[in-house]
């Protein structure tokens, strides 16, 4: 009976390693599958990369152009910088006062300065106004 039972087993092992054999086999061609898949997803990446930088070089002209617009428009204030326009700087405490001291210099003798201050008001209405 021993024998029968050992024969048995053998035959069993020798199924079970055919067995993890093929599943082994099946598992490797599927990574390659997915391997295949990996690159076909990169191919299809670096087309749709492709096609955007197109895109994006079509757009390069009107870059140029915001590019140009920005480097003429200042980040700091001339004047502010100065401190021609502080109302601290004025010893005032509001901007309403601020405008009565511009008015009352540009019809003074010395209006020099304050037409630099009107100037640079009326360019940050018409800012505003477009």
């Amino acid at each position: 009976v021993r024998g029968g039972e050992q024969g048995g087993r053998r035959r069993t092992l020798k199924t079970m390693a055919k067995k993890n054999k093929n599943r082994t086999g099946s598992r490797a061609n599927n990574g390659q599958r997915g391997g295949g898949g990996l690159v076909l997803q990169s191919g299809t990446l670096l087309l749709l990369l492709t096609a955007e930088l197109k895109v994006l070089a079509a757009l390069e002209g009107n870059l140029h152009l915001v590019l140009a617009l920005l480097a003429l428009h200042t980040k700091d204030d001339l004047l502010g910088g100065l401190g021609l326009l502080l109302e601290h700087g004025l010893g005032l405490a509001a901007k309403a006062l601020l405008l009565g001291v511009v008015t009352a210099l540009a019809l003074g003798k010395e209006g020099g300065l304050a037409g630099l201050v009107l100037g640079h008001l009326v360019k940050g209405v018409l800012a505003a106004l477009l």
